[in-house]
């Protein structure tokens, strides 16, 4: 389920790349990612919403979401 959520395979942090039609809209908190990334996203509509990237270590994180990849801070409260 998690790998539904969230991959992080591929060098960067993917958001919803595999989301069911039946979780359209939804929350999760402390959803983890390589690199020591932690996570609390919320999505409407299949799209992030809201975003916190957590991590002792990294000051920055790549991300994919909503189609966009981009450089974000860690340790602070996004919203799309």
């Amino acid at each position: 389920v998690a790998e539904m959520l969230v991959q992080s395979h591929t060098g960067y942090i993917e958001l919803l790349p595999a989301i069911s039609k039946a979780w359209n809209t939804g929350a999760v908190n402390g959803l983890k990612a390589r690199g020591n990334y932690e996570m609390d996203m919320k999505w409407t509509k299949g799209r992030v919403t809201s975003l916190l990237i957590k991590s002792n270590t990294k000051k920055q994180a790549n991300i994919y979401c909503n189609g966009k990849l981009q450089t974000v801070a860690t340790n602070t409260q996004l919203l799309f």
